[in-house]
């Protein structure tokens, strides 16, 4: 894996992380900065105190997010269960909040599947080399290294392996590194589960600078402001959010990923949780979450999920 230890050896979760203005301190490993709560079908966003609804309902209506739905993408599909991937999420990359810019394809869609091992937790991989690890892992040849999850500041080899997949600007996506087998007929909905979840128009709201600062905070398990999530239950479960830090169920702030193409680090995107408008879930469990990185310079997708 190359990974540059001198770049960023020095930075920690908390000098990542500079003030903006009284409070707010924006995430400098996040694409983009600025968090947004996700929001599906007609259902009305979080009041106000959460969300600026008034700044983003004008863009919404301008850009195209879908939130599941069929996935049709040339490339998306798992190689273990030998159908589609799920289409968790699909942006519209035009949308100037994403911060993507030029180069990227038009539509960006956030894949997994949570029937098999394409992103399976290895314990034993745990500080060990890869051939200490005892899941078979597909890496395409166009990449010579496996990518590992790492923690800052140190080089740190973790417990998990991301699923990873290339845009390309045709809208095809290629698998570039993925767990092989493990596929289940039974998890979670005994043998009853779908090909692909409802789709509907998705709307980004952009998370006040107080409750940005009330998920930092939780995450780090300080109890500062912790009447926020108190005083408002529907906080304290994952929600689906683009950019910034989303509430991490591990509360592992400093595990990140590296691009297996150009070696640097990649900002974390993105984090979906359980819910959609099937009133199973993804998984029936709430405290379930996977974590989105992307590396723009490369247009690759890297992923993992965590649960309580």
């Amino acid at each position: 894996m190359r990974f540059d230890q001198n770049e960023t050896s020095e930075r920690t979760s908390t000098s990542r992380r500079p003030k903006l203005g009284k409070n707010f301190k924006t995430d400098l490993e996040a694409l983009p900065r600025q968090p947004y709560f996700v929001w599906f079908d007609d259902s009305a966003p979080l009041e106000s105190y959460f969300c600026d609804v008034e700044r983003d309902d004008m863009f919404n209506s301008s850009y195209r997010h879908v939130f599941c739905g069929p996935n049709e993408i040339s490339g998306a599909w798992c190689p273990n269960c030998n159908k589609p991937l799920l289409k968790l999420l699909d942006l519209d990359t035009s949308d100037p909040r994403l911060e993507l810019g030029s180069g990227t394809p038009l539509r960006l869609p956030l894949l997994y599947c949570w029937t098999c091992n394409i992103c399976e937790i290895a314990k034993s991989a745990y500080f060990a080399g890869v051939g200490d690890m005892d899941i078979d892992w597909f890496v395409s040849p166009s990449y010579l290294d496996l990518t590992m999850l790492v923690r800052l500041p140190a080089n740190e080899k973790t417990h998990g392996l991301p699923f990873m997949y290339k845009l390309f600007e045709s809208g095809s996506v290629e698998l570039i590194q993925y767990g092989k087998g493990g596929c289940t007929g039974m998890f979670p909905y005994g043998g009853d589960y779908p090909l692909s979840f409802p789709g509907v128009r998705a709307s980004l709201y952009k998370i006040s600078d107080e409750v940005a600062e009330a998920i930092y905070a939780e995450n780090r398990q300080d109890e500062s402001m912790e009447y926020i999530f108190r005083d408002h239950n529907e906080l304290s479960e994952t929600r689906h959010q683009v950019g910034g830090e989303p509430l991490l169920i591990q509360k592992d702030i400093d595990l990140t990923m590296v691009c297996p193409s150009c070696g640097k680090l990649m900002p974390r995107f993105a984090s979906i949780g359980d819910d959609n408008l099937d009133p199973r879930g993804f998984v029936g469990d709430k405290w379930t979450q996977v974590i989105y990185h992307f590396c723009k310079q490369c247009q690759i997708v890297g992923c993992f999920n965590q649960a309580d």
